[in-house]
């Protein structure tokens, strides 16, 4: 007959649950010295053993990597972030940034306006939208990828609403991480499209909630998705929100494999100089391994790190800054919109790369959130299993196959 401790009976099998769970809570409550103390056990350890443990410490306990090591991530670990991606079967992406309300009206002719009223709009569309949600549909729509979505909105409202219908209803959304905020309004964009693709789209924002999105909002969640131990964290709208504030902390509390992506977004040269004097720091860190940004967006960050850029063109500018200290390892610079070949710039290691699409007579619709598509194909390419080439060639590849893609949509 089974004693009353035994598994085999319904008051054991409860004993033993709370016992698993007392145990479980007092781990968690002195992890410092726990660490510390297993730490000093793995020294007298053959190597091995010691990256099993540590291992097996991440995957059980992702917070823990805050202790450890400071996150154990360098530049000089890139090539094997990649690699841990192409050798995964389910591979989790996280995009974090600012959600937005978009009204788009096209066309719109501001060069011409008048005291008048006039009836030739052709279409006004009302929607979600934000880097993060566009670059979602991407993902979704050109190869069948899904992402975990973070962002701030509105504690109250129809925008509010709006955007969480529309983004919980987006194929390409695995999970929806939105945190309400009091006091504010949701985030709104103002698309104001030219009818000639020739013409600058002007884009007028209330950025409302996206302005509290800190990293705080996120990081549980995200240490969850990325249990596994590796995976993507692209980040954007980071002068928008308060992304910038210990940025290198929260990546440190992250699988080491995770590859860090950022878009650099719209700049502000004055209002933001602060700011990416802190980014600068973080590239040079190994906090973020890839920077994806636009000729104008670098000159702003290159001049308020003390690059004079006032007599630079475009291309002297990239060979200045590539030859600094500034970038990460990998950075690639989108090209404009404009009729003729989708190009793009690859700096690795300081190596200027020139890539061009196939299509030779493009002419760009301006979509709104269309330039997302490349960061959409950006991703898609460095994650996907491919035989293992060089830094070089295969950044040149991922970008190339952005452009195509990216030239297909918009």
């Amino acid at each position: 007959m089974p004693s009353m401790l035994s598994v085999d009976t319904p008051f054991g099998v409860i004993f033993y649950a709370l016992v698993a769970t007392a145990i479980a809570a007092l781990a968690r409550l002195a992890r410092r010295p726990l660490v510390g103390w297993a730490r000093r056990l793995s020294y007298v350890m053959p190597k091995r053993v010691r990256v099993a443990m540590k291992d097996l410490g991440y995957l059980m306990v992702p917070s823990w990597r805050s202790y450890v090591d400071g996150g154990d991530r360098s530049r000089a670990q890139l090539e094997g972030r990649i690699d841990a991606l192409r050798s995964s079967s389910r591979l989790r992406i996280c995009l974090i940034g600012g959600l937005y309300r978009d009204l788009i009206v096209e066309p719109v002719d501001l060069g011409s306006s008048c005291d008048e009223e006039r009836s030739n709009l052709e279409r006004v569309t009302l929607g979600a939208g934000g880097s993060v949600f566009h670059t979602a549909r991407h993902l979704w729509a050109g190869f069948r990828r899904t992402a975990d979505v973070f962002g701030t909105i509105g504690a109250r409202g129809a925008e509010a609403k709006a955007i969480v219908r529309a983004v919980n209803s987006e194929p390409g959304v695995r999970r929806a991480h939105l945190v309400k905020v009091a006091g504010l309004e949701s985030g709104f964009s103002l698309h104001l499209v030219p009818s000639q693709s020739s013409s600058p789209q002007t884009t007028l924002t209330l950025p409302g909630a996206v302005s509290q999105l800190r990293w705080g909002d996120c990081l549980r969640p995200m240490q969850k998705a990325f249990r596994r131990g590796f995976g993507v964290a692209f980040v954007t709208s980071i002068f928008r929100t308060e992304l910038i504030a210990d940025f290198a902390s929260a990546v440190r509390q992250l699988p080491p494999r995770i590859l860090v992506v950022l878009d650099l977004g719209r700049t502000d040269r004055q209002v933001d100089a602060e700011k990416m004097k802190v980014l600068a720091r973080l590239l040079k860190d190994g906090s973020i391994d890839v920077l994806l940004c636009t000729p104008g967006e670098l000159r702003n960050f290159a001049s308020a790190n003390g690059i004079d850029t006032t007599d630079l063109r475009n291309g002297p500018l990239i060979k200045a800054v590539a030859g600094t200290d500034l970038l990460p390892r990998v950075t690639v610079i989108r090209g404009q919109r404009r009729v003729g070949p989708p190009t793009a710039i690859a700096i690795v290691d300081a190596d200027v790369h020139i890539v061009e699409g196939d299509n030779q007579s493009w002419v760009p619709s301006r979509t709104v959130g269309g330039m997302n598509a490349f960061n959409a194909a950006f991703i898609n390419s460095v994650a996907q299993g491919r035989a293992r080439l060089d830094l070089h060639d295969s950044i040149r590849a991922a970008v190339r196959e952005s452009l195509i893609y990216w030239s297909s949509i918009d």
